[in-house]
């Protein structure tokens, strides 16, 4: 089984290495160091035979720039709507809603300028599958979002993308006619075509019809039947026959997203092969050819008519003729034909209704059988008094009947959302059912929506195995609205409108047809739970499976294609559309989505059936538990949505399945490893602070909280308790600010601990151990006074110091010098003396020197110029505070070298997967105890936890203790020695308690400690806390406040389960202390010897096994749960 391995923090989650940028989490955008550089495209443009296209949108002939031409503009403005204006076109869509409206005609809307806006700034013209493989290839090298256009007819928007590579198959054309193909496993012997994806209906209607055949394509003229079209199922004129578009693929040429060139069929890649016929475009990749079934010709009948409330007709007589038609849809699907008929509000005047025929057509069907078809309709409008002047005209083929009856499609308005619903058989077999759906559909015209409605089956009768939606297979009814919106309409008025119509409009037709769906290419965007509406609950889960093994860096995307769920499309303007920067989707998306975008995984997988073996139910099971736990702990208070998800995932425990154990738990892995690559976590009340601006409310407040914390030491006693509650409201006001800011993890974690550690050293170093300035900082000017005393309101500055605090108060100079004694100055200046006179002895000696004669010109050029260098390099080397920052430079490199190293080497050799962290292998022990089967996997694992929980926190203390130390001793402010290194020596923590006493981070460490000692004063403890058993408590109320102080922190990054268990890690520590003292005291009491021979290098070997194998088993209590609370 093959999984994608992933990283999981242990202390900082536990430990994130790097800051995760929105260039680590999103496609590569212009401005982003990885963005190609021109000598890249130069290449790329090379390597496709020089067919690498830059384009400008057409109406850029508009508007002011190179592009301006006037004559054309008016040319182009004229002809907007029609197919053909933007067929030939390589960025062009007929949905230009979702390009973001950034460059359009402005009599259909004035943008004020032209951008590229969601077209792709790059577009290669392919006319070989070559041309597609380089473009895939650099698209997956580089990370630029890639998209694939035939014609861009779907309602979508899918074949547009901002700033992103576009591969425009709209020039494979190659048609090739096979007299005989036999396909045993379809069960098809009879003639096809093998097609190139960029043929359209027109030319490949007219081929056939030369051919003497007819293939399965869609109403439109102009659509690209062979690319996207096919692969989404497909509707035709000809469906109601031999079903869907995609049930006619007998196989397919696809590049797929490593850049292959392979086919697909049922002999071959055969689940591939599956998903191409029906699971989407765009998805798995990008298909050069496929060849189809074709048919005999047959002669075709078609009808045309309308009616309409303007001719006279009361509304209730016009509702009364559209239900009659109702009674009828069963009996005209069976019968092979296909209906396609509007109903419009308003038309053709205000205040009435249209219905308009266009056309009923039926294949293989005469004149008179349509009419014996239509009459009992007929006979019922004629009794309502309705006058209709039906056009029925046979043919004697398919093609010239298709030509003359179908309209030509258009391009659709700025201001139009559309919605589809394939209602079901059952919804016109019950009297109930039927007239819900008919009250469903009068409403939507009601309320001034459009409506188009297309009366066909889509049964195949080969019944093929592929991913087209299972809705088609009962449908009955296709149907579309639209609604419409002010051309002028703001942001907020789209997204009301939109909403109005998603939630509302389109919910009504959900309502009357539960579990049915959606035709994928004509549909919603934002169509709720849209893996169930356009791909169906029993196959999402094997084409998501699928796409995971196709392409598994999701090298292709479209929206509301497979696998889109994970990702989002952030715009500037909050709308559903392709101008902006295609991003992995946070949690916070999860959050605010109802329909569970990237629980789906779990939702389509669970919701179907599982092959499970017998031995295997019990792992199920815990699968199912571990779900509902993460349901739980991340949705909060969502008890009815948290419930929907329990009973799906029991399903995963049922025996009859497509999937087995193993696979549901790859799903699982890959799924938690794409989520964790975000790294940005918040809590679901912070709002969503965003940009520079973000940091100005912060930083300002902490300026303030800084003059308090000055104030607070120059200020008489009385006002010093004031002082210091002002500090620390500035440092909680940072706080709820800072918490709501999305970044990474680690860096928001460190952060908060930081703001929190000075708030409560400031109140220690205050309030209870006095500190305040000397008489002769006193007498200084206030900015010197200030400088002189900073160090008190920056708390990180005194607490992480060996030293006593108050050394950092006296004046610089003068005070340093009183704390030497005399005779080691003097003997100081002495050796400075010697050093000096020795130095230029040493330069006169070799000024004296004759050179060789042997030397050259060039050997004396070199030689004068390593003096001078080596003259400024020794006195940069001599000065103590340069030399001072290069060491903690190369610190700081050090750190981030191992850590990347840790990385790479965990990454490569462990590999963690979602099992890793399920919450029964927290109790190894007990497990073991009871002799239950540990894997050696289990073992590592943990060790890595334990490392990772030691190395995490010196990771991110010390960056940012050497970043702060590099900038004070930089700025002269402070010396080097006043940041004496932050950690201690880990050779000496040998046990645990000398682990916290002797290595652990002071800054936490003496802090926690000092607000112990005012909290046990408060309630009358008295002084001297560390003697006797007094010191025990002590030391159960710091560990306890730092459980406290994590948990809190972890919370406020966003973090918001485990909070007990974080505790509980802390508080474990005083317990195991506690024990380990009195061991120790016992050993030294009555085993006097072995104590003593244990204190060498044996003993301190012992005890850092102790002391490692306490953090092994103690952190995945808490890590586990913590970590998979992240969904």
């Amino acid at each position: 089984m093959t999984t994608r391995t992933m990283k999981l923090p242990a202390l900082f989650l536990l430990g994130i290495a790097g800051i995760i940028s929105a260039e680590g989490r999103c496609k590569v955008y212009p401005g982003d160091n990885a963005w190609p550089s021109d000598e890249a495209w130069a290449e790329l443009n090379r390597r496709v035979d020089n067919r690498l296209l830059k384009p400008c949108p057409q109406a850029a002939a508009c508007y002011p720039g190179l592009e301006y031409d006037a004559a054309r503009c008016a040319t182009m403005s004229a002809n907007w709507t029609n197919s053909y204006t933007h067929l030939d076109d390589p960025i062009e869509m007929f949905s230009p809603v979702y390009q973001g409206l950034t460059c359009l005609p402005p009599n259909i809307y004035d943008s004020g300028n032209c951008t590229m806006g969601g077209f792709p700034w790059y577009v290669i013209n392919a006319s070989t599958p070559e041309h597609i493989q380089e473009g895939v290839k650099f698209a997956k090298e580089t990370g630029i979002r890639l998209v694939v256009k035939n014609t861009g007819h779907d309602f979508s928007g899918k074949s547009g993308g901002g700033q992103s590579l576009s591969i425009w198959t709209h020039y494979l054309k190659d048609v090739e006619y096979i007299p005989e193909i036999v396909d045993e496993v379809e069960g098809y012997s009879g003639p096809a075509f093998k097609c190139g994806t960029g043929v359209q209906a027109f030319e490949i209607y007219r081929i056939a019809h030369e051919h003497g055949k007819v293939v399965v394509g869609g109403e439109g003229q102009t659509v690209g039947v062979m690319g996207g079209y096919i692969q989404g199922g497909g509707h035709s004129p000809l469906s109601s026959i031999y079903g869907t578009g995609a049930d006619q693929a007998l196989a397919f040429e696809v590049v797929t997203a490593d850049g292959r060139f392979i086919t697909a069929d049922h002999t071959q890649n055969s689940d591939l092969f599956w998903a191409l016929r029906g699971g989407g475009g765009s998805t798995f990749g990008i298909a050069s050819s496929v060849t189809v079934k074709a048919f005999p010709d047959v002669p075709t009948t078609a009808a045309g008519f309308k009616f309409s409330t303007a001719d006279g007709l009361s509304n209730d007589t016009f509702w009364s003729g559209v239900r009659s038609y109702f009674d009828h849809f069963i009996d005209n699907a069976d019968n092979g034909t296909y209906s396609y008929f509007i109903m419009l509000p308003n038309n053709p005047s205000p205040g009435n209704f249209l219905f308009q025929m266009t056309p009923f057509f039926a294949p293989n069907k005469t004149a008179e059988v349509v009419e014996s078809l239509l009459n009992p309709w007929f006979t019922e409008l004629r009794e309502l008094g309705i006058d209709f002047d039906p056009n029925i005209t046979e043919y004697a083929s398919f093609y010239p009947a298709w030509k003359d009856f179908f309209p030509l499609e258009v391009v659709e308005k700025v201001n139009v959302q559309s919605g589809s619903r394939l209602f079901p058989r059952k919804n016109f077999e019950s009297e109930d059912l039927r007239q819900a759906t008919f009250d469903a559909i009068r409403t939507s015209l009601e309320i001034n929506h459009v409506f188009v409605g297309f009366n066909i089956k889509a049964t195949s009768p080969d019944n093929p195995d592929n991913a087209v939606n299972p809705a088609w297979r009962e449908n009955i009814l296709f149907a579309l609205q639209s609604v419409r919106w002010s051309v002028n309409a703001t942001a907020d008025q789209i997204l009301e409108a939109r909403n109005g119509f998603t939630f509302g409009d389109m919910q009504r037709w959900r309502d009357v047809s539960p579990g049915a769906g959606s035709y994928l290419a004509e549909s919603d965007r934002m169509e709720p739970n849209f893996q169930q509406s356009f791909y169906g609950d029993e196959k999402y889960p094997r084409l998501l499976e699928l796409k995971k093994k196709w392409d598994p860096e999701d090298v292709f995307y479209a929206a509301t294609a497979v696998g889109s769920e994970f990702w989002t499309i952030e715009t500037a303007d909050g709308l559903p559309h392709e101008n902006g920067r295609l991003c992995r989707v946070g949690l916070d998306a999860l959050e605010a989505n109802y329909q569970f975008k990237s629980f789906s995984w779990i939702y389509a997988r669970a919701n179907t059936d599982v092959r499970v073996e017998e031995e295997s139910t019990d792992n199920m099971k815990s699968i199912v538990e571990n779900v509902t736990s993460t349901a739980l702990n991340y949705t909060g208070g969502m008890e009815s949505i948290v419930e929907n998800i329990t009973s799906i995932a029991k399903n995963i425990t049922s025996k009859a399945s497509n999937y087995t154990h193993d696979e549901v738990q790859r799903m699982l892995t890959e799924q938690y490893a794409a989520n964790m690559s975000q790294r940005s976590y918040r809590p679901p009340t912070a709002t969503n602070y965003t940009g520079w601006h973000a940091w100005v409310w912060p930083a300002l407040v902490y300026l303030i909280g800084l003059t308090c914390g000055v104030v607070a030491v120059n200020c008489k006693e009385k006002y010093r308790l004031p002082s210091v509650l002002a500090f620390c409201a500035t440092g909680i006001e940072i706080l709820r600010y800072v918490s709501g800011i999305n970044m990474n993890y680690a860096v928001k974690d460190t952060l908060l601990k930081g703001i929190i550690i000075q708030c409560m050293g400031a109140v220690v170093m205050v309030l209870r151990e006095g500190f305040v300035l000397t008489e002769e900082q006193k007498r200084l000017p206030w900015p010197q006074r200030a400088r002189a005393t900073y160090k008190i309101a920056w708390n990180g500055r005194f607490i992480n110091t060996a030293r006593q605090a108050p050394v950092y108060h006296l004046i610089k100079d003068q005070d340093k010098e009183r704390q030497v004694p005399s005779a080691v100055i003097e003997k100081r200046k002495e050796l400075a003396e010697r050093k000096a006179q020795k130095a230029t002895t040493e330069n006169d000696r070799k000024d004296n020197e004759v050179a060789p004669v042997t030397d050259t010109a060039n050997n004396q050029v070199a030689v004068e110029i390593w003096k001078r260098f080596s003259t400024h390099a020794l006195k940069i080397w001599r000065n103590y505070r340069l030399r001072r920052m290069l060491e903690m430079v190369c610190r700081i490199l050090l750190i981030i070298i191992v850590d990347n190293a840790k990385d790479i080497v965990i990454d490569r050799y462990l590999g963690f997967v979602w099992t890793d962290i399920e919450d029964h292998k927290s109790a190894i022990i007990r497990r073991f105890l009871r002799g239950d089967h540990i894997e050696p996997r289990e073992f590592w694992v943990r060790v890595y936890f334990a490392f990772e929980s030691i190395w995490a926190a010196y990771n991110w203390y010390n960056r940012a203790h050497l970043l702060c130390a590099l900038f004070f001793v930089g700025l002269g402010i402070d010396e080097p020695e006043e940041w004496p290194p932050m950690f201690g020596d880990i050779r000496q923590a040998w046990n645990i308690r000398r682990f916290w006493s002797k290595y652990f981070d002071r800054l936490i460490y003496r802090t926690v400690c000092g607000t112990g000692e005012m909290m046990m004063q408060a309630v009358g403890l008295g002084r001297g806390p560390f003697m006797g058993k007094k010191r025990w408590l002590l030391n159960c109320l710091v560990f306890t406040i730092s459980g406290f102080f994590h948990a809190y922190t972890d919370y406020l990054a966003g973090i918001t389960c485990g909070f007990w268990w974080e505790v509980f890690s802390w508080v474990a520590n005083f317990v195991i202390i506690a024990f380990e003292t009195l061991f120790l005291h016992y050993l030294k009491t009555y085993c006097p010897r072995v104590y003593h021979a244990l204190s060498g290098k044996i003993g301190k070997t012992i005890g850092f096994i102790w002391g490692f194998s306490w953090v092994w088993w103690v952190t995945p209590k808490s890590q586990f749960v913590t970590l998979r609370c992240i969904p």
